[in-house]
């Protein structure tokens, strides 16, 4: 008999006799899912009611592209493959939330475990999708617009422009845009009337009545929590200056810096004016005195004395080092600031290594966004972002949400448990005895993969 089932969101009976039927608890759940889910609604979304395990490979497609061809009178068409690009998606984050609800409790009814329990613990799990997701941003560094430090409430709608031209250059497509913001350039934005004034803004008040910033230059724009705002209380740097009479233009990459003491280690982030790069290489070793940045180079030109920022590095603190594909916890040490959950973080000294987000942090640990994608040693370099806004402009396509169903145990196990999909959604719910602890350990959790569709979809957007 199979354990999928499709959800109508039936309604959920308040009587004792469902308070722990796992089928209830799942529908529940997936609801619960459904109604806050908000980064993992906006991408490509993949699914199938093949049960999966963690590990397993899923082919997802990239979207076909066609060409418009002219044709003469007597001409035939022209065929084109109505295919599309597979790409390869790791099912390899499995979340969970796992609670145990005791003897005592146990007359509750449904309607009050799921005020108590179900929805905190599914509140959770959304949140962590969503940072999931909302943490792919990092990939698109190479298309980064904006500068850190920059955005006030008159230039707000420059941001956007930017995001937008920047998409434009890059030939997304322009339906299906969004922009992600974090809290404080949404209260900026909201200060400037070209997104709440009704007939600029475009979207009948919307924006003024609900404090939204609605569609602006094609972008359905949405405010988060969950993107990063990093201070100079989660940031490691030191502050030098551009030491050239004539100031720099746009392109360059070597530049010539005064009023630092330390050695800058490569890979390491760098902001010039607000200008977000990592160091390609530096000259005069413990007294840097030329610090070469990643291509493009420059996107705005600097002034003598601009102040330029620069990262100290952390280090990976752990013996054995850290396979790649490790999804686990990651301990350094020789950060004298915490970092932040939604901050950017890189490893070793090439500019072109990977750029992940933290999703969980406290001094010395950190969750990523996804496994690694490469081993890390012990000692390995540990470089956290800048401080500034991170926002996030993405065309649907960008980026691919896959989940699978988990298999649900079998009967005679002595564990109740069911599965519910809905929407490109699945949630498992597992309940067994915890004789340890005395009560119903109660798990929720979901399998999934999450991947770049298409490097030209999104660009990271700073402020």
């Amino acid at each position: 008999m199979s354990n999928l089932f499709k959800l109508g969101f039936n309604t959920v009976f308040v009587n004792s006799l469902d308070a722990f039927t796992p089928q209830y608890w799942a529908m529940e759940s997936i609801a619960i899912l459904e109604e806050n889910l908000v980064m993992g609604a906006l991408v490509h979304r993949d699914f199938e009611e093949i049960i999966a395990s963690s590990g397993n490979i899923v082919n997802t497609r990239k979207p076909a592209t066609f060409t418009a061809k002219r044709k003469g009178v007597n001409d035939n068409v022209t065929t084109q493959n109505a295919t599309a690009t597979n790409v390869a998606v790791p099912l390899d984050q499995t979340i969970h939330v796992s609670f145990v609800i005791k003897d005592a409790e146990m007359s509750y009814s449904f309607k009050d475990l799921v005020a108590e329990y179900l929805y905190p613990a599914m509140f959770a799990e959304v949140k962590m999708l969503d940072q999931i997701v909302l943490g792919q941003m990092g990939r698109f560094y190479p298309n980064v617009v904006g500068y850190l430090g920059g955005m006030t409430s008159s230039n707000a709608h420059d941001t956007v422009v930017d995001a937008s031209t920047k998409l434009n250059v890059l030939k997304a497509p322009m339906q299906q845009r969004r922009m992600i913001w974090t809290p404080n350039t949404q209260g900026l934005a909201l200060k400037n009337e070209l997104f709440v004034s009704a007939e600029k803004a475009g979207d009948g008040g919307l924006a003024r009545r609900q404090a939204e910033l609605g569609i602006v230059q094609n972008f359905a724009n949405y405010g988060t929590q969950l993107a990063g705002e990093v201070t100079a209380a989660n940031s490691n740097y030191v502050s030098g200056a551009i030491n050239l009479a004539a100031g720099y233009d746009i392109g360059v990459t070597a530049l010539t810096v005064d009023g630092f003491s330390a050695a800058i280690a490569n890979g390491t982030w760098v902001s010039v004016n607000g200008d977000l790069h990592r160091v390609v290489s530096t000259t005069g070793g413990a007294t840097p005195t030329v610090i070469t940045i990643d291509s493009p180079g420059l996107r705005r030109a600097v002034a003598d004395n601009a102040v330029v920022r620069v990262c100290t590095a952390a280090a990976i603190n752990e013996a054995s080092g850290y396979a790649a594909g490790y999804s686990g916890i990651l301990t350094f040490d020789g950060a004298t600031k915490p970092p932040i959950a939604g901050q950017l973080v890189a490893f070793g000294t090439s500019t072109t290594s990977a750029v992940y987000t933290i999703i969980e942090c406290d001094s010395t640990t950190m969750v990523l966004d996804r496994p690694l994608e490469a081993a890390l040693a012990d000692d390995a370099t540990v470089h956290f972002a800048l401080p500034g806004y991170y926002n996030f402009a993405f065309h649907r396509n960008a980026i691919a949400l896959v989940s699978r169903p988990l298999a649900t145990p079998p009967a005679g196990a002595g564990v109740s448990s069911q599965v519910i999909n809905f929407n490109n959604a699945s949630v498992r719910v597992t309940i067994t005895y915890d004789g340890l602890s005395q009560g119903l350990r109660i798990t929720l959790d979901m399998l999934l993969g999450v991947q770049v569709l298409d490097q030209n979809l999104a660009t990271l957007v700073l402020a």
